[in-house]
């Protein structure tokens, strides 16, 4: 994604990098990590992290003659990004320069020259060059900070070796540089069941289909030890945007078999159809593996394993939803895709939890309509973890995590509060990518104690909603703030959450009269505000054409939802833990991550 014409003399440009580039070698070993930038699968990334070093190599095949461009940009184009343009003129020899990018413009040179070219060279259609940089180059002038989040990448290519507009020879892609690799993992160890959907996509350009999955009963203990996606031709990686299986819970009173069973023949439906034939309300906030194109296998540690089923003897229910990525509205295309989940009876001496840590859906979750940076919270506050967790040592140890948000989630922060002093954040999210949304293992297991508190805080952009207000919910056009995070030992805690008190919501909103649906199948309640009559409507279209959002409302609004007190929402697999206020910490010490650059 390089910008519009860039003509800069091959002699100039040397010198400006003199002593920075190594003549090409045909030897190209970083074959770690592989991902293609282009949807044909012709522009090829590896790449290799060596954390003792501080450094990451690149290794780029591209089909072309001409320059080979590769930049991390903080927003996908051209503004802020850090670039590398490399390639071998006619004559033989190598060239790669140091750019940035300010505007929509073309690059310009660094001062201060970061990446090193090792190698390049050429065959009769390719080129291919090796590079590389430190993660943190400590240049404030154009260099982009590599860390374990979510980057943008950028990559173009030219046909010739002068670099210029690059029209239709670029494109954009979300990755994780820093994500471990899978170690000593052999899926033929394991048995396997697989989870699938097996139906026409539709003749549209985006759909989500939902379907319902059964596994039969075990009548012996089993072990989780690994997820993946199965996409087992070329039609299913193409079209296969992402999915979520969830896990089907029954309320209480209610026979798993009898609200989930007549589904599981079904062919499946649109998830947000109304009305929806399937019982999908029940399942929607019990996640267990997601998938997005890029994704890894998830792996849990030697030791760990997650027990399943939940009771044996009994069925087990799943909801796969399927985003099909259908742009030229292809007809008649059936392939098959899901996930695969590795078990064994081997049963392994540490069994895993899942732990949801969220803002609850309530309507308190409301994003004000045009807003660029957004930010909610959701406590769990100290009460729900003293009354959640056992009296464990070492407390939760947590190996794994995925924050969560939809179309609006900007940036996603896990943070973590031990009395009043903030410790280093459990996991961030400064770039998120609804469309590329990763379980992040950690190197090291981070702990939880009893007593800790957790904030989940979320960072919206709502400007795409044409000039509505978002509110929290289970569709993708609504929104959510949660992390989930495995750990061991396994407990019955399973759920932490706040959100701000609904008499508070209302009050901040001058609302002094309204009324609320009845929940139906699992559904979200729907409000009508009666009072103020200038309000007077349904509740999301009042607050979007009606409602006055003033500058001075909105901070006094956020600073409400993020700071005032809550309520706590803490429950186990056996029911409510209880409830009560909850809000930040007082008078904590906040966490500020050390800059290394400054030391």
């Amino acid at each position: 994604m390089l910008g519009k014409t860039v003509l800069i003399s091959a002699l100039f440009l040397s010198s400006c990098v003199s002593g920075r580039v190594i003549q090409k070698n045909d030897e190209f070993s970083v074959k770690v990590n592989q991902e293609p930038l282009d949807p044909q699968g012709n522009y090829l990334l590896s790449w290799d992290v060596n954390l003792a070093a501080g450094k990451i190599t690149f290794e780029v095949e591209a089909p072309t003659l001409g320059y080979v461009g590769f930049g991390i940009s903080p927003s996908g184009n051209m503004i802020g990004a850090d670039i590398f343009i490399g390639g071998v003129y006619s004559n033989g020899s190598t060239y790669g320069f140091d750019m940035h990018a300010t505007a929509m413009a073309p690059p310009i040179l660094d001062t201060q020259s970061d990446w090193t070219l090792i190698s390049a060279s050429e065959d009769a259609s390719k080129t291919y060059l090796k590079f590389s940089r430190l993660l943190n180059t400590c240049d404030k002038d154009g260099d982009y900070p590599i860390s374990n989040d979510t980057v943008q990448v950028i990559w173009s290519m030219g046909s010739s070796d002068t670099i210029a507009y690059h029209q239709s020879n670029r494109g954009t892609k979300s990755l994780n540089f820093l994500l471990p690799d899978e170690d000593n993992f052999n899926p033929g160890d394991y048995a396997h069941l697989d989870i699938v959907t097996d139906v026409e996509m539709p003749q549209q350009d985006t759909t989500y289909w939902c379907s319902i999955h059964k596994i039969q009963a075990l009548n012996r203990k089993q072990h989780v030890v690994a997820f993946e996606a199965l996409l087992d031709n070329e039609l299913a990686m193409n079209h296969t945007h992402h999915f979520i299986i969830f896990k089907c819970v029954a309320p209480a009173g209610q026979d798993a078999d009898d609200l989930f069973g007549p589904f599981v023949s079904h062919p499946g439906s649109q998830c947000y159809a109304t009305p929806q034939p399937l019982p999908v309300n029940y399942c929607l906030q019990h996640y267990l593996f997601v998938w997005a194109k890029g994704g890894k296998r998830m792996i849990f540690p030697e030791d760990v394993g997650y027990p399943v089923p939940d009771e044996l003897g009994e069925n087990q229910y799943f909801l796969m939803e399927l985003h099909y990525d259908n742009p030229q509205m292809l007809e008649g295309r059936k392939f098959k895709t899901g996930a695969r989940i590795y078990h064994t009876n081997q049963l392994r001496p540490v069994e895993a939890g899942l732990l949801t840590i969220a803002h609850d859906l309530q309507i308190s979750f409301t994003i004000p309509p045009n807003q660029e940076d957004f930010v909610l919270t959701g406590q769990c506050g100290s009460q729900c973890t003293n009354l959640g967790i056992n009296n464990l040592p070492n407390g939760l140890q947590v190996f794994n995590s995925l924050l969560h948000g939809h179309l609006s989630a900007k940036k996603m922060k896990l943070r973590h509060f031990r009395g009043d002093k903030e410790l280093p954040w459990f996991d961030v999210e400064n770039h998120y990518d609804f469309n590329f949304q990763q379980s992040k293992p950690f190197p090291e297991v981070k702990r939880i104690l009893k007593g800790d508190h957790l904030t989940v805080e979320c960072t919206y952009d709502s400007r795409w909603n044409e000039g509505k207000v978002v509110v929290g919910g289970l569709s993708t056009r609504e929104e959510m703030c949660m992390a989930f995070l495995w750990y061991y030992p396994k407990q019955t805690f399973e759920y932490c959450s706040s959100y701000y008190r609904l008499a508070d919501h209302f009050a901040t909103l001058g609302i002094t009269n309204y009324t609320s649906s009845k929940p139906v199948n699992g559904a979200l309640r729907e409000y009508q505000i009666h009072r103020p009559a200038a309000l007077a409507g349904e509740y999301k279209e009042s607050l979007s054409t009606k409602f006055s959002w003033t500058p001075a409302f909105l901070n006094e609004y956020q600073d409400k939802h993020k700071y005032d007190v809550h309520t706590s929402v803490c429950r186990s697999t056996s029911g409510n833990l209880g409830a009560g206020p909850v809000q930040f910490p007082e008078n904590f010490v906040e966490y500020v991550p050390d800059d290394k650059c400054n030391q």
